[in-house]
């Protein structure tokens, strides 16, 4: 069975104020909260995906903490084992230990469009995705959306 691969992103404001005492400078940053979806049922609802670790998992196989605590450190959220991804010539697999146990099986051409998706409506909307200490910008999304190009040629 081959699994598809999908986002929502729910656009947000946060207005901080800056940290110095003395400034009454005030900023605002849109952020995207994304959730990830496995034939359209958000299976990670409870945790955050780390954009730095989901990027590098498109171009090379091995173990990502792609599912995460929203502080960005796993074992927050008893995840001590990464995904496992395998990338084969026409698909990528994903093997699960935690936080539940199973596995997915992608076309790599489906699931590379759907990060594609993904990452053109951040930059499109100019959307930061937040995970808690890791902040990732328009800058990261437009150069894993360059990097993401690159594996489709």
């Amino acid at each position: 069975m081959v699994n598809k691969l999908s986002f929502k992103i729910e656009p947000e404001e946060y207005t901080f104020k800056n940290k110095d005492e003395n400034s009454s400078d005030i900023d605002t940053r849109r952020y995207g909260c994304i959730t990830l979806l496995i034939d359209g049922k958000g299976l990670f609802d409870e945790y955050s995906i780390d954009m730095e670790e989901f990027v590098k998992s498109l171009s090379t196989s091995g173990a990502y903490y792609i599912v995460t605590c929203e502080c960005g450190i796993p074992e927050c959220t008893g995840i001590h084992r990464g995904i496992a991804v395998t990338h084969n010539t026409d698909k990528i697999e994903w093997q699960l230990t935690q936080p539940i146990k199973t596995s997915f099986t992608f076309s790599y051409q489906d699931y590379i469009k759907s990060v594609e998706e993904l990452l053109v409506t951040l930059v499109d909307n100019n959307l930061d995705s937040d995970l808690g200490c890791n902040s990732y910008n328009l800058e990261f999304h437009s150069s894993a959306l360059s990097k993401l190009r690159s594996y489709k040629n």
